[in-house]
């Protein structure tokens, strides 16, 4: 996946760019577990249940990755860890703020790919070293920034004008949204979600919307045969 397309990216393992395709695992795997821990972190200190949870951390070490990739052959190791790290924090704020705007993202994607893609260009060039490159910000070097700068307003223009165009036409031919007939289907409450996959393709989409077994339905498990027992322990024995 990700090291296929970040240091696989290199074509080539002679002496020199064996050296590179290296260094860019190292940075891309730095990236993606700080992220995935800042991540981890603030959610389990800002949500309310106060647990950690594995959506979280998934999503943070995405968030990692997307936010080195753009520097990962020209950033040295360190600055990996602070992409990363900083990439969780972008992840986390851009995800809560898609969610308080009442956006339809239930795949994070803006906040995963848009904001963390947007921090990954940006620190790239503030980031990139002299040795690797022609050097960003701290290389002293202001230039690569500006030119990045301007390319994630040219890419975000772009996709927006773009989206804007397509959800429009949707929108008019009546294809944006499902038909009302499936959302009555799918009712309304916290499992509104769940009931839709049922309804429209007859089944459910993530493992944690299926539905608990009642206790009152739930058997206690079926005692242990001693035969049996004891026929394995004979086997075992021989």
């Amino acid at each position: 996946g990700w090291y296929g397309f970040n240091f696989g990216s290199t074509l080539d393992f002679d002496d020199e760019l064996a050296d590179v395709a290296g260094r860019i695992a190292v940075c891309t795997t730095l990236s993606a577990a700080s992220a995935g821990v800042v991540t981890v972190c603030l959610d389990r200190a800002l949500s309310p249940a106060k647990e950690f949870e594995v959506t979280a951390m998934c999503n943070g070490i995405l968030a990692g990755l997307v936010s080195v990739t753009a520097g990962c052959a020209s950033v040295p190791t360190w600055s990996a860890v602070v992409l990363g790290g900083v990439g969780g924090f972008v992840y986390f704020a851009a995800s809560r703020l898609v969610l308080r705007c009442r956006v339809d993202d239930p795949l994070d994607a803006f906040a995963v790919h848009g904001a963390c893609g947007a921090w990954g260009v940006l620190g790239a060039a503030v980031l990139s070293s002299g040795h690797y490159s022609e050097g960003g910000l701290i290389a002293g070097k202001g230039d690569m920034l500006g030119a990045a700068a301007v390319f994630v307003l040219a890419v975000s223009s772009w996709s927006a004008s773009m989206s804007l165009v397509v959800f429009c036409a949707l929108d008019k031919l009546q294809l944006l949204r499902l038909p009302h007939r499936y959302l009555a289907m799918a009712g309304g409450g916290i499992d509104a979600g769940a009931r839709l996959d049922a309804s429209t393709h007859s089944g459910l989409a993530f493992v944690e919307c299926r539905p608990a077994i009642p206790s009152s339905t739930r058997r206690p498990a079926a005692p242990a045969d001693e035969q049996a027992v004891a026929g394995v322990g004979a086997v075992e024995l021989q």
